[in-house]
Order: C-alpha cells, then sequence, then structure tokens
C-alpha cells in the first residue's frame, strides 16, 4: 500500500516544501503524471492512464495498492520530471524494491 501523503524528505529526513507547500509523494506523482513533456509523442490511450491514475490518487486520503502497470505509468513521468531526490523518494514509496542496491 502507498501511502501518498507521505512527505518527501530531504538527504537527512527533513520534510520539503516548495513555495510554503510541503511536497508529498502525491503531490509530487499528480504534477508529473499531469504534464506533458516537450517532444513527447504521449497517445491519447497514454494520456488517459495517466489522468485516471491522477484522479485515483487524487480522489484518496487513505494508502492505495497499485498494479505492476500502474507503478509504470507513474515511474515514468516522474523520472522525467522530477530531480533526483524526488525520484528517489517517489521510487522508494511505489516500487521499493527497484531501490535496493
Amino acid at each position: 500500500m502507498i501511502d501518498f501523503d507521505e512527505p518527501i524528505r530531504d538527504l537527512t529526513g527533513k520534510p520539503v516544501k516548495l513555495d510554503d507547500q510541503l511536497m508529498t509523494v502525491g503531490s509530487c506523482s499528480l504534477q508529473a503524471l499531469l504534464h506533458i513533456f516537450q517532444n513527447e509523442d504521449a497517445t491519447p490511450e497514454i494520456k488517459v492512464k495517466r489522468f485516471k491514475l491522477a484522479l485515483r490518487i487524487s480522489q484518496t486520503d487513505q494508502p492505495i495498492g497499485l498494479s505492476a502497470d500502474e507503478v509504470q505509468t507513474l515511474k515514468t513521468p516522474v523520472g522525467k520530471y522530477w530531480n533526483p531526490l524526488v525520484v528517489g523518494r517517489v521510487y522508494e514509496a511505489v516500487d521499493p524494491e527497484s531501490m535496493r542496491a
């Protein structure tokens, strides 16, 4: 189960704010899911998958489980959109196995 309300923490464990707003796994995920990247060939099907996942994340205040396909749908735009700290924290939350050394 993934807690999308979990704060993004810096390397010392302190919660990170952006423009006085607490950054969370959910808020960072939503920004990436709803972004279209320059030169990205996002088909309507990809856009709908991202929209549905963003809607699901935004409409819950409880931890939720994601399918393997949903995890990949989330990881791709997060990996493109965010810096290494946020990518690492989101990946830790949604796919901890991928973060093991």
